[in-house]
């Protein structure tokens, strides 16, 4: 009995270690978890101030980075502080040619949030992305993913995911 309990829960952890996501992250300060795509390389930019994660992929989009950011904010803050200036892209403005195509509402696991889908011209290059935000207990979690074109449209389906799956 004991070798087919020992036996089930190593099939369990072989069938476990398949699943989608390259790198968890969990944050005991912020007390949220993300999980990034398979082949994705994550740098840890965290401090005792905030929590800063950096994915990229240098081999294959080289231009192209996922961030996370979780930074405090005031207790009594609200969405209606947070979100209306996030959705006109405000935060953008310098950037040549911006347009938001796509802006409006967005659910994690546990928790509904704002995204904005946006494009830009960079040298010879057009760049698109998608911001996401969300409003947590004493806490702003700012998810973004940023790229050419063409490796936005290819990643755009696990950055989704990617937020789909995270927990506050």
């Amino acid at each position: 009995m004991r070798q087919l309990m020992a036996s089930l829960l190593m099939a369990v952890a072989i069938v476990g270690c398949g699943r989608w996501g390259g790198f968890s992250y969990r944050s005991d300060h912020f007390k949220f978890k993300v999980t990034f795509p398979d082949n994705w390389e994550v740098w840890d930019r965290s401090s005792d101030a905030n929590d800063f994660l950096v994915g990229t992929q240098p081999d294959a989009v080289p231009k192209g980075e996922i961030v996370v950011r979780a930074v405090p904010v005031a207790p009594d803050i609200s969405p209606n502080e947070i979100y209306p200036s996030f959705l006109d892209g405000s935060d953008y403005a310098d950037r040549l040619n911006f347009a938001i195509e796509d802006r409006g509402s967005i659910a994690c696991s546990n928790s509904e949030g704002r995204f904005i889908r946006y494009h830009y011209q960079q040298g010879d290059e057009r760049i698109r992305g998608m911001k996401v935000v969300f409003l947590g207990n004493r806490v702003l979690i700012e998810v973004s993913m940023e790229m050419p074109e063409d490796a936005f449209i290819t990643n755009e389906s696990d950055f989704n995911k990617m937020i789909k799956l995270m927990e506050l």
